[in-house]
């Protein structure tokens, strides 16, 4: 399974160096994709690619330390965890925009 289709990849393109600078901008930005490790406790959100360098992801992470930043999109790919088992997306995922899942982190909706 492909981590980041084409099609989401656009949105993520899209968006770069949007999510995290323009407060205003929260209701209309959308965290588009969710990674996780079915056999562990990392969860990674997705709002951005860079169009120069697919590679770079940015989004929220939860893990043992909760927090925005930059991921790597080759290193998600090679991860492989204890039973062989790589990360996945989240087919039943629904995106939301940038200002709801704040809120849902407020509000402790997000754990691992």
């Amino acid at each position: 399974m492909l981590l980041i289709p084409p099609d989401l990849s656009q949105k993520l393109m899209q968006q770069w160096r949007r999510c995290g600078e323009l407060p205003v901008e929260d209701h209309v930005l959308k965290m588009w994709v969710k990674i996780f490790d079915p056999m562990g406790s990392m969860t990674w959100y997705i709002c951005e690619q860079n169009p120069d360098n697919w590679d770079e992801l940015y989004g929220f992470v939860i893990g043992d330390f909760p927090e925005w930043g930059y991921s790597s999109l080759e290193e998600l790919k090679l991860h492989i965890g204890p039973l062989r088992i790589g990360l996945e997306r989240d087919m039943h995922y629904t995106p939301l925009t940038v200002h709801d899942f704040k809120q849902k982190l407020k509000e402790n909706e997000y754990s691992r």
